[in-house]
């Protein structure tokens, strides 16, 4: 049998991905309760309309590729272009490039979801200083994309619309992560030192009381939690309105909204702005990979063995079952190899296997 790159669980409304390539439209599943082989795509970006991907043995490993509103597969960036990254949200994809440079593709359908045409361009910068800067990274929610600049002066992360938006500065700080959920960010240095800004009426913010559904924060606020500990903090993960912090001792921590259990504390509490560590890992099998989704989470484990908690109505957590878990659940395994990497979409996660 051939070792797979790339499984996938939970809902796939559209039928962007196209998993089951002999059916027939209309035998096509829609929902994969446990996690089943993708074939040849090595990475992607997913929403319920359509996928990004990179093709799994291209000559240019820098071809992404999109499927979904009626194409079966188009070349979306020119290889000349060197894209290494790529986010996409609603009606946008923007691809990171080596040299720093962003484009953006606009995408506009009919009714129908057919593709009335793809277009491309790349995303101008207004002031000199913004130009000369590189981009690191680029990330999305549901309907918005951003972009991180990083230098040990100055870090800055942009709303990408016609023109950049600036959302946050960090003077003096080297932002080496971000992650933005459907209304909060969190931002992470170079030092393991941890930002947190944006909506905070389900306690998406650390340590934050406010708990007005309509509130705001606008300025990174230091989450001081993480300055305590004997470790530091080396990965972010914003959910749709809770946040996974990764420790270098292997530990989780979490935040924010529990509705569905996507905290993993095994408790009823709705919400939670305490940062509190998740019951998973060991000294000798510890944490090394997160990933959160709109209202479940993710990690792999050192060994590859893979848990995952929370919502799990769109069969996202692997479970074999549409029942939601408070507390991490082993996704049993059903791939040869080891699992290397994960990520999750809204109502899906995405199993890397080398």
């Amino acid at each position: 049998m051939r070792m797979a790159d790339l499984y996938f669980c939970g809902t796939d409304m559209y039928q962007c991905l196209r998993i089951n390539q002999t059916g027939t439209k209309t035998s096509l599943k829609s929902v994969f309760k446990i996690p089943t082989v993708i074939q040849d795509k090595s990475d992607l970006e997913f929403n319920h309309f359509y996928v990004v991907y990179l093709k799994h043995g291209s000559q240019n490993k820098y071809s992404w590729y999109m499927n979904g509103f009626g194409l079966s597969e188009t070349q979306i960036f020119a290889s000349a272009l060197l894209i290494k990254e790529v986010a996409v949200c609603k009606n946008s994809i923007i691809g990171l490039s080596d040299d720093g440079s962003l484009y953006r593709i606009k995408l506009e359908a009919d009714n129908n979801r057919e593709l009335l045409c793809l277009k491309t361009s790349k995303v101008k910068t207004d002031e000199n200083e913004t130009e000369a800067m590189p981009f690191k990274k680029v990330a999305a929610n549901e309907n918005q994309i951003f972009a991180l600049q990083s230098t040990s002066d100055m870090s800055s992360i942009y709303l990408v619309e016609d023109e950049l938006l600036l959302v946050a500065q960090f003077p003096d700080k080297y932002i080496v992560e971000f992650s933005v959920g459907l209304g909060h960010f969190v931002a992470l240095s170079d030092t393991g030192a941890l930002w947190n800004w944006g909506h905070c009426g389900r306690s998406e913010l650390a340590s934050n009381t406010e708990m007005n559904v309509m509130s705001v924060i606008n300025n990174p606020s230091r989450v001081e939690f993480f300055d305590d500990l004997p470790c530091i903090v080396l990965k972010v993960a914003c959910g749709g309105w809770h946040t996974l912090a990764l420790t270098s001792d292997g530990d989780i921590y979490s935040w924010g909204w529990n509705e569905s259990g996507q905290l993993g504390h095994n408790t009823v509490v709705v919400s939670k702005s305490d940062p509190h560590p998740v019951d998973l890992g060991s000294a000798e099998d510890p944490v090394v990979d997160i990933s959160a989704g709109s209202r479940h989470s993710l990690a792999l484990l050192k060994s590859g063995r893979l848990f995952s908690w929370g919502r799990n109505k769109e069969g996202q957590c692997g479970f074999g079952s549409k029942d939601s878990s408070g507390e991490p659940v082993e996704i049993g395994k059903c791939w040869d190899g080891i699992a290397t990497k994960i990520k999750c979409g809204k109502w899906s996660s995405f199993i890397f296997i080398k």
